[in-house]
């Protein structure tokens, strides 16, 4: 009886020991990092509690680094300071915050109004020049090899005529100067005069 009594004493301090150096372990190792998810600045205590005094701040959706935990409070480190001090642990989050989340959406949200931006500039550009071609284009019952033939002979049929008006208009301009200059060289008549 007294040897199971001191294998249970001895089990249950072997526990305890256990327990209390895995609970020292899991202060000391570092996790991964942690923000801040409060929506304002908030105090780094030296200990885990708000009778401590204030050792300095951190802002909101800051990346810290958790270096133990303690009745609600976490010890941590944050990046790019030479400040380790103690928050509460609802204060700490593992994932992004709303803080950076929205930052980062707002910032996704403007990148994707300047593309919709540059679209609807290009759609204006688009219904320019759609708005120079004929009617009969936009039929539906025409197939589209049919209506791109269409609009190629109607190109065709444009840069024929500006060619026809040109020549038109380099003969009227010959016809003209042809004229002017032909009355300026003739050679005046004698008029014959009878006394």
């Amino acid at each position: 009886m007294a040897r199971t009594k001191n294998l249970i004493v001895c089990s249950v301090a072997f526990f305890l020991a256990l327990a209390g150096s895995s609970a020292i372990f899991a202060q000391s190792s570092p996790s991964p990092s942690s923000y801040i998810n409060f929506n304002v600045s908030i105090n780094v205590r030296e200990g885990p509690g708000v009778s401590f005094r204030s050792v300095g701040s951190v802002k909101p959706g800051e990346r810290v680094q958790v270096i133990g935990k303690q009745a609600g409070w976490a010890k941590i480190r944050p990046e790019g300071k030479a400040l380790i001090g103690w928050v509460a642990e609802s204060f700490v989050s593992q994932g992004t915050p709303p803080v950076i989340l929205i930052e980062e959406h707002n910032d996704a949200l403007a990148k994707k109004d300047a593309e919709i931006e540059a679209l609807k500039r290009e759609n204006e550009s688009f219904k320019r020049l759609v708005g120079t071609l004929p009617k009969e284009f936009f039929r539906p019952d025409v197939p589209v090899r049919e209506m791109l033939k269409r609009q190629v002979d109607y190109y065709d049929r444009l840069v024929r005529l500006k060619w026809f008006m040109g020549g038109g208009a380099v003969f009227v301009v010959g016809l003209l100067f042809g004229v002017v200059v032909g009355r300026s060289r003739r050679k005046p008549q004698k008029r014959l005069m009878l006394d």
